[in-house]
Protein backbone atom coordinates (compact mmCIF):
# COMPACT_ATOMS: atom_id res chain seq x y z
CA UNK A 1 0.00 0.00 0.00
CA UNK A 2 0.99 3.89 -1.10
CA UNK A 3 0.25 7.09 -0.84
CA UNK A 4 0.27 9.22 -4.01
CA UNK A 5 -0.84 13.11 -4.35
CA UNK A 6 -4.16 13.86 -5.50
CA UNK A 7 -2.88 14.94 -9.22
CA UNK A 8 -2.45 10.87 -9.98
CA UNK A 9 -5.81 10.30 -9.33
CA UNK A 10 -6.31 9.86 -13.45
CA UNK A 11 -3.25 8.03 -13.87
CA UNK A 12 -3.85 5.36 -11.22
CA UNK A 13 -7.65 4.99 -13.07
CA UNK A 14 -5.72 4.04 -15.73
CA UNK A 15 -3.03 1.69 -14.60
CA UNK A 16 -4.40 -2.08 -14.44
CA UNK A 17 -4.67 -3.88 -11.72
CA UNK A 18 -5.06 -0.99 -9.32
CA UNK A 19 -7.40 0.37 -7.31
CA UNK A 20 -7.94 4.36 -5.47
CA UNK A 21 -9.49 5.06 -2.07
CA UNK A 22 -9.89 8.68 -1.46
CA UNK A 23 -8.73 10.02 2.18
CA UNK A 24 -8.34 13.37 2.70
CA UNK A 25 -5.84 15.11 0.52
CA UNK A 26 -4.04 11.63 -0.60
CA UNK A 27 -5.46 8.49 -2.76
CA UNK A 28 -4.66 5.23 -1.11
CA UNK A 29 -3.46 2.97 -3.82
CA UNK A 30 -3.58 -1.43 -3.36
CA UNK A 31 -2.76 -4.14 -5.59
CA UNK A 32 -6.22 -5.45 -6.15
CA UNK A 33 -4.35 -8.72 -7.40
CA UNK A 34 -3.29 -9.49 -3.75
CA UNK A 35 -6.07 -12.11 -2.74
CA UNK A 36 -8.30 -11.69 0.41
CA UNK A 37 -6.76 -15.04 1.84
CA UNK A 38 -3.84 -16.78 0.86
CA UNK A 39 -0.93 -18.63 2.82
CA UNK A 40 2.20 -18.99 1.75
CA UNK A 41 4.36 -22.29 3.24
CA UNK A 42 8.28 -22.34 3.07
CA UNK A 43 9.57 -25.16 2.62
CA UNK A 44 6.39 -27.06 0.66
CA UNK A 45 9.41 -30.23 0.21
CA UNK A 46 11.40 -31.47 2.92
CA UNK A 47 14.32 -34.31 2.40
CA UNK A 48 15.85 -36.04 5.32
CA UNK A 49 18.13 -39.07 5.14
CA UNK A 50 19.16 -41.46 8.09
CA UNK A 51 22.52 -41.32 6.65
CA UNK A 52 23.23 -37.31 7.56
CA UNK A 53 22.08 -37.51 11.18
CA UNK A 54 23.76 -40.49 12.66
CA UNK A 55 23.20 -43.55 10.26
CA UNK A 56 22.35 -46.85 12.28
CA UNK A 57 22.83 -44.74 15.62
CA UNK A 58 19.82 -42.73 14.96
CA UNK A 59 17.59 -45.79 13.68
CA UNK A 60 14.17 -44.59 15.48
CA UNK A 61 15.33 -41.36 16.26
CA UNK A 62 12.98 -38.20 15.85
CA UNK A 63 13.88 -35.25 14.06
CA UNK A 64 12.58 -31.48 14.28
CA UNK A 65 11.77 -29.75 11.11
CA UNK A 66 10.78 -25.72 11.44
CA UNK A 67 8.08 -25.43 8.27
CA UNK A 68 7.55 -21.42 7.82
CA UNK A 69 4.27 -20.05 7.25
CA UNK A 70 2.85 -16.50 6.30
CA UNK A 71 0.06 -15.29 5.53
CA UNK A 72 0.29 -13.90 1.78
CA UNK A 73 -2.91 -11.97 1.74
CA UNK A 74 -5.31 -8.64 2.44
CA UNK A 75 -7.26 -10.72 5.15
CA UNK A 76 -6.19 -12.70 8.45
CA UNK A 77 -6.15 -16.44 8.09
CA UNK A 78 -5.83 -18.95 10.86
CA UNK A 79 -3.94 -22.37 10.66
CA UNK A 80 -7.38 -24.88 11.39
CA UNK A 81 -5.87 -28.45 11.02
CA UNK A 82 -2.70 -30.64 10.29
CA UNK A 83 -3.57 -33.87 8.67
CA UNK A 84 -0.74 -36.81 8.59
CA UNK A 85 -0.74 -39.96 6.49
CA UNK A 86 1.80 -41.21 8.90
CA UNK A 87 2.55 -41.42 12.22
CA UNK A 88 6.45 -41.01 11.09
CA UNK A 89 5.64 -36.75 10.87
CA UNK A 90 4.08 -35.57 14.14
CA UNK A 91 3.10 -32.21 14.12
CA UNK A 92 3.71 -29.80 17.39
CA UNK A 93 0.66 -27.96 19.02
CA UNK A 94 0.16 -25.10 16.82
CA UNK A 95 -0.99 -21.68 17.93
CA UNK A 96 -4.76 -21.16 16.97
CA UNK A 97 -4.58 -17.29 16.95
CA UNK A 98 -5.51 -15.62 13.13
CA UNK A 99 -2.09 -14.47 10.95
CA UNK A 100 -1.98 -10.77 10.64
CA UNK A 101 -1.36 -9.64 7.00
CA UNK A 102 2.26 -10.25 6.12
CA UNK A 103 2.93 -12.05 9.28
CA UNK A 104 4.81 -15.35 9.58
CA UNK A 105 4.92 -18.55 12.16
CA UNK A 106 6.99 -21.54 12.64
CA UNK A 107 5.00 -24.96 12.94
CA UNK A 108 6.84 -27.79 13.72
CA UNK A 109 7.37 -31.65 13.22
CA UNK A 110 9.08 -34.81 14.67
CA UNK A 111 9.95 -36.52 12.05
CA UNK A 112 11.52 -40.07 11.99
CA UNK A 113 13.30 -41.58 8.85
CA UNK A 114 12.36 -45.05 7.94
CA UNK A 115 15.71 -47.70 9.42
CA UNK A 116 15.92 -48.84 5.30
CA UNK A 117 14.78 -48.13 2.62
CA UNK A 118 12.41 -44.91 1.52
CA UNK A 119 9.11 -43.58 2.74
CA UNK A 120 7.16 -40.36 2.05
CA UNK A 121 4.86 -39.08 4.25
CA UNK A 122 2.52 -36.31 3.05
CA UNK A 123 1.04 -33.61 5.92
CA UNK A 124 -2.02 -31.02 4.81
CA UNK A 125 -2.30 -28.01 5.72
CA UNK A 126 -6.18 -26.78 6.14
CA UNK A 127 -7.03 -22.96 6.76
CA UNK A 128 -10.06 -20.91 7.91
CA UNK A 129 -10.96 -19.63 6.07
CA UNK A 130 -11.15 -22.82 4.06
CA UNK A 131 -8.59 -22.57 1.08
CA UNK A 132 -7.52 -25.37 -1.08
CA UNK A 133 -5.56 -27.67 0.66
CA UNK A 134 -1.65 -27.54 0.81
CA UNK A 135 0.72 -30.16 1.37
CA UNK A 136 4.20 -30.40 3.08
CA UNK A 137 5.82 -33.24 1.58
CA UNK A 138 8.34 -35.42 3.72
CA UNK A 139 11.00 -37.10 1.84
CA UNK A 140 13.15 -39.78 3.96
CA UNK A 141 15.28 -42.27 3.13
CA UNK A 142 16.57 -44.98 5.73
CA UNK A 143 20.00 -46.21 6.11
CA UNK A 144 22.04 -47.30 2.48
CA UNK A 145 21.55 -51.21 2.37
CA UNK A 146 24.94 -53.21 1.52
CA UNK A 147 24.36 -56.52 0.15
CA UNK A 148 23.61 -58.91 0.79
CA UNK A 149 20.60 -58.45 2.28
CA UNK A 150 17.05 -59.92 3.34
CA UNK A 151 14.60 -58.45 1.35
CA UNK A 152 11.01 -59.63 1.96
CA UNK A 153 10.33 -61.75 4.45
CA UNK A 154 6.67 -62.80 6.08
CA UNK A 155 5.37 -60.50 9.40
CA UNK A 156 3.87 -64.15 11.16
CA UNK A 157 2.34 -67.11 10.15
CA UNK A 158 -1.22 -68.16 11.38
CA UNK A 159 -1.66 -71.06 11.44
CA UNK A 160 -4.93 -73.97 12.13
CA UNK A 161 -5.07 -77.70 12.23
CA UNK A 162 -8.36 -79.37 12.48
CA UNK A 163 -7.41 -81.89 14.87
CA UNK A 164 -4.34 -83.03 16.77
CA UNK A 165 -1.62 -84.77 15.33
CA UNK A 166 -2.73 -84.15 11.76
CA UNK A 167 0.09 -82.05 9.90
CA UNK A 168 -0.54 -78.36 8.32
CA UNK A 169 1.78 -77.30 5.63
CA UNK A 170 2.55 -73.62 4.48
CA UNK A 171 4.32 -71.96 1.88
CA UNK A 172 5.65 -68.85 1.69
CA UNK A 173 8.33 -66.76 -0.03
CA UNK A 174 11.65 -65.34 1.36
CA UNK A 175 13.60 -62.33 -1.06
CA UNK A 176 16.75 -61.88 -0.75
CA UNK A 177 19.31 -58.77 -2.71
CA UNK A 178 22.58 -60.37 -3.55
CA UNK A 179 25.64 -59.34 -5.72
CA UNK A 180 25.26 -60.20 -9.36
CA UNK A 181 27.98 -63.02 -10.76
CA UNK A 182 28.38 -64.59 -7.14
CA UNK A 183 28.21 -67.85 -7.32
CA UNK A 184 25.51 -70.23 -5.52
CA UNK A 185 22.78 -68.94 -3.49
CA UNK A 186 23.34 -66.48 -0.28
CA UNK A 187 20.19 -68.07 1.61
CA UNK A 188 21.07 -72.21 2.40
CA UNK A 189 17.57 -72.56 4.27
CA UNK A 190 15.75 -71.89 7.11
CA UNK A 191 15.77 -72.92 10.84
CA UNK A 192 13.00 -73.39 13.32
CA UNK A 193 12.96 -73.12 17.29
CA UNK A 194 10.79 -75.91 17.60
CA UNK A 195 12.13 -79.62 16.77
CA UNK A 196 8.95 -80.81 15.32
CA UNK A 197 9.04 -78.61 12.47
CA UNK A 198 10.02 -79.30 8.84
CA UNK A 199 11.14 -76.75 6.69
CA UNK A 200 11.39 -77.68 2.80
CA UNK A 201 13.27 -75.15 -0.02
CA UNK A 202 10.69 -75.62 -3.01
CA UNK A 203 12.39 -73.99 -5.32
CA UNK A 204 14.27 -70.32 -6.29
CA UNK A 205 13.46 -68.08 -8.48
CA UNK A 206 15.81 -65.10 -10.31
CA UNK A 207 13.21 -61.81 -9.95
CA UNK A 208 15.24 -58.85 -10.96
CA UNK A 209 18.22 -57.36 -11.69
CA UNK A 210 20.26 -53.83 -11.09
CA UNK A 211 23.34 -53.78 -13.32
CA UNK A 212 24.03 -49.64 -11.77
CA UNK A 213 23.66 -51.07 -8.44
CA UNK A 214 24.69 -54.88 -9.26
CA UNK A 215 21.86 -56.58 -6.94
CA UNK A 216 20.03 -59.32 -7.96
CA UNK A 217 16.88 -59.40 -6.13
CA UNK A 218 16.03 -63.58 -5.59
CA UNK A 219 12.97 -65.03 -4.58
CA UNK A 220 12.76 -68.43 -2.13
CA UNK A 221 9.97 -70.43 -2.16
CA UNK A 222 9.69 -72.30 1.35
CA UNK A 223 7.15 -75.14 2.71
CA UNK A 224 6.62 -75.02 6.37
CA UNK A 225 5.12 -78.51 8.33
CA UNK A 226 4.44 -78.78 11.51
CA UNK A 227 1.78 -80.16 13.89
CA UNK A 228 0.33 -80.13 17.83
CA UNK A 229 0.34 -83.78 18.91
CA UNK A 230 -2.91 -85.45 21.00
CA UNK A 231 -2.26 -83.92 24.72
CA UNK A 232 -0.06 -80.63 24.00
CA UNK A 233 -1.84 -76.99 24.46
CA UNK A 234 -3.93 -76.21 21.56
CA UNK A 235 -1.97 -73.27 20.75
CA UNK A 236 1.69 -73.66 19.94
CA UNK A 237 4.26 -70.47 19.06
CA UNK A 238 7.55 -70.72 17.81
CA UNK A 239 9.85 -68.82 15.24
CA UNK A 240 11.98 -69.23 12.00
CA UNK A 241 15.09 -68.00 11.04
CA UNK A 242 17.33 -67.55 7.85
CA UNK A 243 20.47 -69.53 7.44
CA UNK A 244 22.70 -67.59 5.14
CA UNK A 245 26.12 -68.68 3.73
CA UNK A 246 27.54 -65.39 4.89
CA UNK A 247 26.70 -62.86 7.20
CA UNK A 248 23.85 -59.93 6.01
CA UNK A 249 25.41 -57.07 4.97
CA UNK A 250 22.45 -54.91 6.55
CA UNK A 251 19.91 -56.53 9.17
CA UNK A 252 16.33 -54.77 6.97
CA UNK A 253 13.92 -57.62 7.32
CA UNK A 254 15.91 -60.99 8.62
CA UNK A 255 14.37 -60.92 12.02
CA UNK A 256 13.08 -64.31 13.59
CA UNK A 257 9.50 -64.84 11.78
CA UNK A 258 7.10 -65.58 14.65
CA UNK A 259 4.58 -68.62 14.15
CA UNK A 260 1.54 -69.31 16.18
CA UNK A 261 -0.57 -73.05 15.38
CA UNK A 262 -3.67 -73.66 16.99
CA UNK A 263 -6.19 -76.67 17.16
CA UNK A 264 -9.62 -75.72 15.71
CA UNK A 265 -11.50 -76.72 18.62
CA UNK A 266 -14.85 -77.37 17.10
CA UNK A 267 -13.29 -80.00 14.69
CA UNK A 268 -11.39 -81.97 17.86
CA UNK A 269 -14.95 -81.85 20.02
CA UNK A 270 -16.69 -83.76 16.98
CA UNK A 271 -13.96 -86.50 17.01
Amino acid sequence: MSFRPRQTFTLCLLAAGLTCTIYGGYYIVEDAARQPFELSIEPKEIYLSLDDIGGQNAIGRRVAVDVTVTNTGRQPISIADLETTCSCAVAQPFDPKPLQKDESRTLRFYVRPPSYGKKRSIVTVHTSPSLAPTEIIFYMSGVSVQIPFVNVVPDAIQLVAEAFDEPVTHQFSVETGERIGTSGQWLSGMTSTSQDVSITLLGVEDLRTDKVKQILIRRYDFELSCEIREGEPRVKTFAIHTVTQSPAGTTTNDKPIPVRLSVDQHSTGRR
